[in-house]
């Protein structure tokens, strides 16, 4: 809410009551918003929903089919699950 100040500098002028009007001209995605709240809900509601349903469609696609180059395989770090291999390994890390 904005306030106004209006200062009236003549001792000779009373006023018993006063009104502010202010017309906007709104355009563009304002001009919708304000004069179409429902339907502009709805839409941007709407384009949101696609957009998720689009990156998840996609990461389905990429991380759902079956590559015949990639394959999980064990290697020596997940079969021994002991301290003593973790430092093992961050010991030859390091000494790289």
């Amino acid at each position: 809410m904005t306030i106004i100040f209006i200062e009236i500098q003549s001792r000779h002028i009373e006023f018993y009551s006063a009104n502010l009007i202010i017309n906007a001209h709104l355009s563009g995605l304002r001009y919708w918003m304000f004069y179409w709240p429902i339907l502009s809900s709805c839409v941007g509601i709407g384009i949101n929903l696609f957009f998720i349903m689009l990156v998840c469609t996609l990461s389905y696609i990429h991380f759902g089919s079956e590559d015949e180059n990639f394959s999980y395989e064990k290697s020596e770090i997940e079969e021994d699950n002991d301290f003593k291999g973790d430092c093992k390994l961050f010991y030859n890390v390091l000494n790289l």
